[in-house]
């Protein structure tokens, strides 16, 4: 992919999309105090290599939907 800005629904690489879908929601159950397996450590080092936990404008040129794009009500990074 080249970068950590991968969708969730990347169809480059379906695994990779879905493990990063986990680390972020993993994330954003952690933030919101809820049971997650994401621990500080490995925060650090997805951000030492510049992981985005939100995606907002970048379309991944073209593979990923905009922005305002749903499924279910959330955004297509939720996904």
């Amino acid at each position: 992919h080249g970068d950590c800005n991968v969708p969730r629904g990347w169809k480059g690489n379906k695994q990779l999309g879905h493990w990063v879908g986990t680390q972020r929601s993993e994330y954003h159950s952690l933030k919101r105090g809820q049971p997650s397996s994401m621990v500080e450590e490995r925060i650090g080092k997805l951000e030492s290599i510049g992981f985005q936990w939100r995606l907002r404008s970048r379309t991944c040129s073209g593979l990923a939907p905009s922005c305002s794009e749903r499924r279910n009500g959330r955004p297509y990074w939720w996904w």
